[in-house]
Formats: C-alpha cells, sequence, structure tokens
C-alpha cells in the first residue's frame, strides 16, 4: 500500500520576514535614547543655573544684611559720641533699635578714656564697632568765627565781630579796632577776637606807584585806536608770592567784570604767557577813584629782580569803560604802563605815556 502526502502552502500564508523592519526598530530605540539622554543633561544644567541664582541671591542678601548691621552699630557708636561730648544724659548698656536692625551699646571708663562698642544687628547679622573717647581739658583756641575768601573783608559803619577772623585776604575798614572788651567805640567798628590774615596787600607793599596827577581810559575807541588791554610793569625786589593787587581805578557808567592777570616779560612787553589770574569786580568799583583789590589764583611766585607785569583784559564799550589812575611824569624807576588790543597776540604794545598806580 502506498500513501502520499501532498504540502500544498499558500503564498499569502508565508510569514516574510525583512531585515530592514529590524534595522528600523533598533533605530528608534537609539534615538529614544539620546533623547532621553539630552532631557538629563539639560535637567542638570537647568538645577545647576538655579543653584547658582539662589547662590547669588543669598550673597547679595547677606551683603544688604551685613551693611544694614555695619550702619547700625555706626549710629550707636556715633549716637554715643554725641552724648558724651555734648553732656547730655547715657547708660553704659543700652539698644537703639531701627527699622532694619538694632544696635546693642557697651561704654565703659578706661584710663580716662571712653571706651565704646556697639554691635548692629540685622537678621543674624551682626557688625562691630569700637571707639576710643579721649578726654581732654585742653582749651579750644578758635571757639567761633568768620571764614572769609581771597576777596578780604572790609569792615564799616561802626561794624562789630563778635569773635575770631580767619581771611585769605586783607582786612580794613574805616576805624577798626580790635577791642577784646566785646564793647565797641561809637566811632569805630572791631573785631572782639583773634585775627589771621593768610594772604593779602602787606602793610608796606613791596612795589607801588601812588601818585596820580592825570587819567587812562580804557576799555573804549577814540578815532581809530582801540585803548583796551592794559598793563603796569614792576620788578619785584624779594622773593615772593603775589596773593593780592591793588588798583587806583574808577569807572564809567556799568562796565562788565574783567579779568587782570600777571604776565611774564617780553623783550620790555608784556608776554602771553600768564602766571595767575583774578578778577576786577565792577560792582566794587564807583565813579569816584578808590584802591580796589584782585585776588589771584592761583598766586604766582615772584622771583626778585625779574621784571613782570600786570595786565587788565578790557572789552571794548565806549559807554561803558574804566579808568585808570596815571602818573605822566614817568617817575617809577621799575616799570611802565602801555597798552595794546589784543594781549594774546603778543605785539603791538604802546606806552601809556606814564606809569599807571597800582600796589603789589
Amino acid at each position: 500500500m502506498q500513501i502520499e502526502f501532498n504540502f500544498f502552502a499558500k503564498q499569502e500564508d508565508v510569514m516574510s520576514v525583512s531585515p530592514w523592519s529590524f534595522i528600523k526598530n533598533q533605530k528608534g530605540q537609539t534615538a529614544i535614547i539620546i533623547a532621553l539622554f539630552v532631557l538629563a543633561v539639560t535637567f542638570f544644567i537647568a538645577l545647576a543655573i538655579g543653584h547658582l541664582i539662589l547662590n547669588q541671591q543669598q550673597i547679595r542678601r547677606n551683603l544688604v544684611k551685613s551693611a544694614q548691621a555695619y550702619y547700625a552699630a555706626e549710629s550707636g557708636v556715633e549716637d554715643s559720641l554725641y552724648r558724651i561730648i555734648k553732656g547730655k544724659k547715657y547708660e553704659a548698656n543700652n539698644t537703639l533699635t531701627f527699622d532694619e536692625g538694632s544696635a546693642e551699646i557697651n561704654i565703659a571708663d578706661e584710663s580716662g578714656q571712653k571706651i565704646v562698642v556697639s554691635k548692629g544687628i540685622a537678621t543674624q547679622r551682626v557688625r562691630k564697632i569700637r571707639a576710643v573717647l579721649k578726654i581732654s581739658g585742653t582749651d579750644i583756641a578758635f571757639h567761633y568765627g568768620a571764614q572769609v575768601g581771597r576777596g578780604g573783608l572790609r569792615i564799616q559803619n561802626n561794624a562789630r565781630i563778635i569773635g575770631n577772623v580767619y581771611s585769605n585776604g586783607s582786612i580794613d575798614g574805616a576805624g577798626t579796632t580790635k577791642d577784646y572788651s566785646e564793647t565797641c567805640p561809637s566811632s569805630a567798628s572791631c573785631i572782639t577776637d583773634d585775627v589771621w590774615v593768610a594772604g593779602g596787600v602787606a602793610p608796606d607793599p613791596d612795589q607801588q606807584w601812588t601818585s596820580q596827577n592825570s587819567d587812562f581810559p580804557f576799555g573804549i575807541k577814540v578815532g581809530p585806536t582801540d585803548y583796551l588791554d592794559t598793563a603796569q610793569s614792576f620788578i619785584p625786589s624779594t622773593s615772593e608770592v603775589l596773593n593780592i593787587v591793588s588798583f587806583y581805578i574808577k569807572k564809567v557808567g556799568s562796565p562788565p567784570d574783567q579779568t587782570v592777570k600777571i604776565l611774564t616779560n617780553d623783550s620790555g612787553s608784556p608776554s602771553t604767557v600768564s602766571l595767575g589770574s583774578g578778577t576786577l569786580k565792577s560792582s566794587k568799583v564807583t565813579t569816584e577813584y578808590s584802591w580796589i583789590d584782585v585776588s589771584l589764583d592761583p598766586s604766582p611766585s615772584l622771583t626778585a629782580g625779574f621784571t613782570y607785569w600786570i595786565m587788565i583784559d578790557a572789552a571794548k564799550d565806549n559807554n561803558n569803560y574804566w579808568i585808570w589812575g596815571k602818573d605822566s611824569t614817568d617817575s617809577y624807576l621799575s616799570g611802565t604802563g602801555k597798552y595794546t588790543r589784543d594781549w594774546t597776540r603778543g605785539t603791538g604794545w604802546t606806552d601809556v605815556g606814564g606809569d599807571l598806580n597800582f600796589k603789589t
């Protein structure tokens, strides 16, 4: 007996597995792993940045609170020193309270000194300051007084200063006297205490020419000639610092303030080199002759035997100008007067025909 077995397989019943599908599955798994890794790295970076930000905020808060504690301690020291110096009531141990903190203060006596220790506290931040106050019985020489600038002080109309005066310029006035009784005579002004003059016109000027027999108007134009920048030369007999120069001068109308300069010499005329300058105030000058002081800043150092020039830089206005006292005899042996249209050119200086009145 013969038995035959026949096997039939339909094409659609056979499972076909492609190698490319396996590779695609592997790629998908790799992409997921990479994505998870990137997310993890990003998370840790964000965590680190957040930690840094929190640390910076904490540091900033610590700095602010530390500063508040320091200022609280400083306030405690200042309050205690003020009370001790002014003789006000205080306690050896006390506390000052502020909006953002407090100060715990301890005051102790040690060898004739006051030791002040102030501990400032602000939100658990603590700063300490220690101050030592030495108490001395030495009297203060300058209790109170008036301080005057380079323009100096002029006292008139029986004015009185009760106290001390420290001046960078000359002090003068009508009938001025120094009276320690603090009572002024009816015919004089007075200063009751000490007087210091740091710089001014010396009682006996080193150089001066006060003889006046004519006028020299400047700051105007007469015909074709401009009489503007005007100068007087002098030769100091001693090497010294020149703080103030004085002019015998008056005005016509209301000319503006003018600049005064000390210039070096250039072949018998003013140079363009300025050693110091000041301002001639129009408000100080009247329509009658008077001596007017001008302070110099900086104050130039002059050398004995060298020629220098005092120069007024004037603007042109035929209705508002200046008149400088002049001696037409030209008798001052150490200098002479000159004028020009513009001193910055360094040329064109012309004799005024005499000497101009001045003091140094």
